[in-house]
């Protein structure tokens, strides 16, 4: 059991560790105890992210130089077309705005490079396969990350909750909650590590479940309660589609139904869990949706002014950054129509549906892919309430695997089972 955890391809734990680069850091700087208050409080971030890209490239550069990797043409459009494109719309309309100047640097070393990522997984499918264990790992590191911190903030007097906001402390908790529920359904379908399969470790998993959805209580993001309603509806419904064994099913809804009465006399008079649930559900009124209450009210009213102001063509994809007064509108179907117009946004919506029509199709086709619906929910839960999709590493990535991924139904790769 312990060679399975020792001979870890280190690889792909430094490829999928930079798709989710900044949980990854704050996680690791929660566990070892040190107090890191954000990407802006120093250079300790900039020089983990750094290396890892860094690293990132030489993996994927040198195995397509030493395998002769050959490229399809929708390769070239994510390697090549779409980051001259970016770049050349980003020299035209930068005005020295530094702010913006920093969001094309994010764009670099964040999307671009989960673009490379994407590519490198779409031309080596066996690597993804790899993957998987990598990513048990990662969910169990930021688990232990927000417990760790949430314990803390629990049941340390005066500590606050400062290593991250608690919009990222809810997402991370979202994200992990997703992919432990895939594994838990899906483990079957996948190869993971042996200890994953043990009866001990299934019992773990669950417990761990109800403490993610906790996670999240208490942060009181509410995004991250989106997320784990929309995710656990997806998984549920592609585990019942693809025949998945109901009984886990059962068990997961049996086990985190128990173990929420059995805490309720506990966590009902908790003021920390009960401050963090009041903020997820307070925009609900006895009048509907209160959005001035979600604190995005005024970002929204600008970027639709914005939107008003010039319906077709836009602001411009990096002039949007600068007429938000350096900021972005938090949703992805907004920054779009600021950024790019009607235009912009008709043919986005054209590619969003062509994405989920093809993300769909290779979970049929073969279900090791089921592993991109976790993320996906995550990514466009985020990008809806939160993110900007221009320096939003997973979006990038999951866009350029899904649109690169062949599927060839004469030489259908095997199922794990």
């Amino acid at each position: 059991m312990l060679s399975r955890f020792i001979h870890i391809d280190i690889k792909n734990i430094i490829l999928t560790s930079s798709l989710l680069i900044s949980p990854v850091f704050f996680s690791i700087m929660s566990i070892i105890g040190i107090r890191h208050y954000g990407r802006e409080a120093g250079n300790l971030f900039v020089i983990f992210s750094v290396t890892f890209f860094t690293m990132c490239l030489l993996i994927i550069f040198l195995n397509w130089f030493c395998n002769s990797v050959k490229f399809l043409f929708a390769h070239y459009i994510f390697m090549l077309f779409i980051p001259i494109a970016i770049m050349i719309i980003f020299f035209i309309q930068y005005s020295g705005n530094r702010y913006v100047l920093s969001m094309f640097q994010f764009y670099l070393s964040f999307s671009l490079v989960s673009s490379f990522i994407g590519l490198y997984y779409s031309t080596n499918r066996q690597e993804f396969n790899k993957s998987f264990n990598c990513w048990v790992i990662i969910m169990w590191l930021l688990s232990i990350g927000i417990l760790v911190e949430l314990l803390a903030h629990l049941f340390t007097v005066g500590y606050n909750l400062n290593l991250w906001r608690y919009q990222g402390l809810s997402y991370t908790a979202s994200i992990c909650y997703s992919l432990n529920l895939y594994f838990i359904l899906f483990k079957n379908r996948i190869k993971i590590f042996r200890l994953c399969y043990k009866k001990i470790y299934r019992i773990a998993s669950v417990l761990l479940l109800f403490f993610q959805i906790m996670c999240v209580f208490i942060s009181g993001g509410r995004g991250g309660m989106v997320v784990v309603i929309l995710s656990t509806l997806l998984i549920f419904s592609y585990s019942i589609k693809l025949n998945i064994n109901r009984k886990a099913i059962v068990n997961v809804m049996t086990g985190l139904i128990v173990m929420f009465f059995l805490s309720f006399p506990i966590l009902s008079n908790n003021e920390v869990i009960i401050r963090g649930a009041s903020r997820l559900f307070n925009f609900i009124t006895d009048t509907g949706i209160d959005i001035t209450r979600t604190g995005r009210d005024g970002v929204y009213a600008l970027a639709i002014y914005g939107i008003r102001e010039r319906p077709i063509l836009g602001h411009g994809i990096f002039g949007q950054f600068e007429f938000m007064n350096n900021n972005y509108p938090h949703n992805i179907f907004l920054e779009i129509l600021l950024g790019g117009g009607v235009i912009y946004f008709l043919l986005s919506i054209f590619v969003f549906i062509i994405f989920f029509v093809k993300l769909n199709m290779l979970i049929e086709y073969d279900v090791k892919y089921m592993m991109l619906i976790p993320l996906t929910s995550y990514v466009f839960v985020f990008l809806s309430f939160s993110g900007s999709y221009i320096i939003n590493g997973l979006f990038w990535f999951l866009v350029t695997l899904v649109f690169t991924l062949k599927i060839d139904n004469k030489l259908k790769i095997d199922n794990y089972v």
